[in-house]
């Protein structure tokens, strides 16, 4: 087997105990190179698969640790195993062994054990390498284990051998299934050249490897690949994958390009051999269309407000990776969302309570008389002590019972106490309700609620619906019109029981507009006061506006393990922002970050459909803004740090401090112009060639990046002979060059590559606001 190939086995990472493998990794670590030592970590997980096969369990290396003669035998068949299964030079054998010497030295001396020495040479096998290649074959060796990590190979039409790397196939699907699949890619291979098949090869394997991420069983996997089921599933595959590339910043085009390809070399090797069914429908293969506008973006349900960026999008330092900015934004979108679960789920748990207690109450508790039948009862005890009469007589009259309804049922100045004993639907239920029905379905918008029927015309239930075992709620978004305006949301075990208490829970207010002859009986949304029930009219982002709500969100919350999820003053923040629109769309960010699936954001929004030819910025919106402004920082403070790094105002100048730049620099630091970019400048004679040329290059564009620009191109144009500026700013004026020279086309340049009037625009403001050239200029010189 080669080191180099044991990289491309998962299983290796589960070899070791993770206590285990952290200290062999230290060890490691002290003792080569970082470039060595993936390998040695893997030759070391790989032995201990192969020695320890039938353990069963991460192996913890407490025997070696505690027996000086478990050591020498682990050493032994280690270097044994080193020399027998490792395919390379003697001189990398010895090192290898001799590294290993080095960490179970220190593994002995940690542990007060010894071992006795064995001798190996980087020009011949000793002695004691012979003695530890024999033990290691009189082992009880896993032969199958020995062909798994020796991994699968092919020939190409040359005779070159590639590695075909379907160590997670087989994983997931079996041996002989990846031995199957093998073959078909040899027989494939033996068609093309070497450089050509490599290619193929390395879109092919990431393909597989996809698979088995969405089928986690060969059975599965089979069933996937039917002939009536493998276009959609190979378009979920498209849909997963793309995501995966624009969340590093790939070319999205060229993403594309590449899936068409892929698709084609799959369809040759395995549904043209007749290994998987042809499909019934074309596999989805979209051609790349540049788009005209670049707000064409997914949504999610509304812009984001200034105080959702805030809360979401502000004060993530700017030197991090933009994988780790997008982990902090989706743990302050899990820290939000979860809050509002907690505190809304509270608010439903106590009105399931009233509800099941005040059932009892009408049942069971007294009725206090109507003023006019006064001489039916001596005396009926009313008010907050006597909440079961309280109950009994408001449910028993009805609405505006007495002159006073507060001050006959014993609330006197307590309205709002007095309605939520009663458990009336208000604004503060009925919001708490639908959060968590948006929280469990965020398909659901205000106006479906708006729109939700119960019951038709003629008393037929059409609002909620059982299908065999399923729970379906029906209602409308008249907006996507009248052939898709009908939306059913199947419902889960949750959000029934969600439902079946909003039914309940407004049931009383329904009854009583019935008997008013109102038609507004029918729908689901109705709230109650003292005095009656209506259906609101108008519903908003926050279902009904309520102040009571929001205040109720301004409370402590905290998780199972009684752990702080937000403090009043956070929550203070955040109720000023709550509404269902708003749930609905941090939900649809949060699904984004969660499935990595473009299309599942837009499934659990329902949305009519995915433009396909708009694929390249299906990014949802607030995210691409937030990237967008990102990474026109992190160019600017790049510029910055180069034009600035020798003067004593740098981190005056820089969006973060002295303690952060290291990181940034690892992270962002822009490298040397690119050699295509310069080949090209030095050959132009004009500014016309630019345009002429057929690569593309792709800047983000804002005002002071301009503003820079023009102040490199003046202070260098400008120059003396006898001033020199730093070599970043000569670099960069060829940029400079390269942009601004767009912006005074001839008619010629013009029809090839003309700047958008956004960027004029930019650019006009850039031109009017110069930057002090004197200063910019004492900057950037050489002193």
């Amino acid at each position: 087997m080669l080191p180099k190939q044991l990289s491309y086995f998962p299983k290796l990472q589960t070899v070791l105990s993770e206590e285990y493998r952290e200290e062999i990794e230290e060890m490691i670590l002290s003792t080569v190179k970082k470039s060595e030592f993936p390998q040695l970590t893997n030759i070391y997980s790989c032995f201990v698969d192969i020695y320890f096969h039938n353990s069963g369990y991460p192996f913890n290396a407490f025997n070696i640790k505690n027996s000086e003669r478990e050591l020498q035998t682990h050493i032994t068949a280690l270097i044994g195993f080193i020399y027998t299964e490792i395919e390379s030079n003697p001189m990398t054998l010895y090192k290898y062994c001799y590294y290993f010497k080095i960490v179970f030295n220190i593994i002995s001396s940690r542990y007060g054990l010894s071992f006795k020495n064995i001798k190996v040479s980087d020009t011949r096998l000793t002695n004691d390498t012979k003695h530890c290649m024999r033990f290691y074959k009189c082992l009880n060796i896993n032969s199958s284990l020995l062909e798994y990590y020796s991994g699968w190979r092919c020939e190409d039409k040359s005779g070159n051998t590639h590695f075909v790397h379907l160590a997670t196939w087989c994983d997931s699907y079996g041996i002989e299934f990846a031995n199957q699949v093998n073959t078909l890619i040899s027989n494939y291979a033996k068609k093309y050249g070497s450089n050509t098949f490599s290619s193929c090869l390395y879109a092919l394997i990431n393909l597989l490897n996809e698979f088995t991420k969405h089928c986690k069983t060969k059975s599965a996997l089979e069933i996937s690949l039917k002939a009536e089921n493998s276009s959609y599933f190979l378009e979920n595959i498209f849909n997963t994958m793309l995501f995966e590339s624009m969340i590093k910043n790939n070319d999205s085009k060229n993403f594309i390009r590449t899936w068409t390809r892929t698709v084609k070399i799959f369809y040759d090797c395995f549904i043209t051999t007749g290994f998987f069914e042809k499909p019934l429908k074309p596999i989805l293969t979209p051609d790349f269309k540049e788009p005209k506008l670049s707000n064409n973006v997914i949504s999610v349900g509304g812009n984001i407000s200034e105080r959702e960026k805030e809360r979401w999008f502000v004060d993530i330092p700017l030197e991090i990776k933009d994988e780790k900015a997008l982990e902090v934004i989706h743990q302050r979108l899990n820290r939000d969302l979860e809050h509002i679960r907690i505190v809304n789920e509270k608010i439903y748990e106590d009105i399931n309570y009233r509800l099941k207690r005040n059932n009892i109450f009408r049942k069971s508790a007294l009725i206090k008389p109507l003023q006019k039948d006064i001489h039916l009862y001596n005396h009926v005890a009313v008010g907050s002590d006597q909440l079961g009469n309280t109950v009994a007589t408001f449910y028993h009259h009805g609405f505006g019972v007495g002159i006073k309804t507060t001050n006959y049922l014993g609330f006197a100045g307590q309205g709002n106490d007095l309605i939520r004993e009663l458990n009336l639907p208000t604004s503060l239920t009925l919001n708490a309700i639908a959060s968590l029905l948006v929280l469990e379905h965020p398909n659901i918008t205000p106006s479906w609620f708006q729109e939700w029927m119960l019951f038709d015309l003629n008393g037929n239930q059409i609002g909620l619906k059982q299908t065999g075992n399923q729970w379906i709620a029906v209602s409308s978004k008249n907006r996507r019109g009248a052939s898709l305006a009908q939306q059913e949301i199947i419902l889960t075990a949750k959000s029934k029981a969600i439902v079946d208490t909003l039914i309940e829970h407004t049931q009383y207010a329904r009854e009583a507009l019935k008997r008013r002859g109102s038609s507004d009986w029918r729908y689901v949304i109705l709230i109650a006061n003292l005095q009656g029930a209506i259906r609101p009219k108008y519903i908003s982002g926050l279902l009904i506006e309520s102040q009571t709500y929001n205040e109720a969100i301004i409370v402590d919350s905290y998780d199972e393990k009684k752990q702080l999820i937000l403090n009043r003053s956070n929550a203070k923040n955040l109720a000023q922002s709550i509404s269902v629109r708003n749930i609905r769309k941090a939900r649809g960010l949060q699904i984004y970050l969660e499935t990595q699936s473009i299309k599942a954001v837009a499934e659990a929004l329902g949305h009519k459909e995915i433009r396909v030819d708009l694929l390249e910025l299906y990014l949802p919106k607030p995210l691409m803004d937030y990237f967008n402004t990102r990474w026109v920082r992190q160019f600017q403070n790049s510029i910055i740090f180069e034009a600035l790094k020798s003067s004593t105002y740098l981190f005056d100048a820089l969006d973060f401090d002295e303690r952060a730049l290291e990181e940034f620099l690892i992270n962002h630091h822009f490298g040397d112009l690119p050699e295509f970019l310069e080949h090209k400048i030095s050959n132009i004679s004009d500014h016309q060639a630019h345009i002429r040329t057929p690569n593309e290059l792709v800047f983000t564009l804002t005002t002071p990046l301009l503003q820079v620009l023009l102040a490199i191109k003046n202070v260098v144009e400008n120059a003396s002979n006898n001033e020199t500026f730093k070599p970043v700013i000569n670099k960069w004026y060829q940029s400079a060059l390269f942009i601004l020279n767009h912006f005074s086309l001839s008619q010629r340049g013009e029809k090839i590559r003309r700047p958008s009037e956004e960027v004029i625009h930019l650019y006009e403001l850039a031109l009017n606001s110069p930057l002090d050239s004197a200063k910019f200029k004492e900057n950037v010189l050489c002193r």
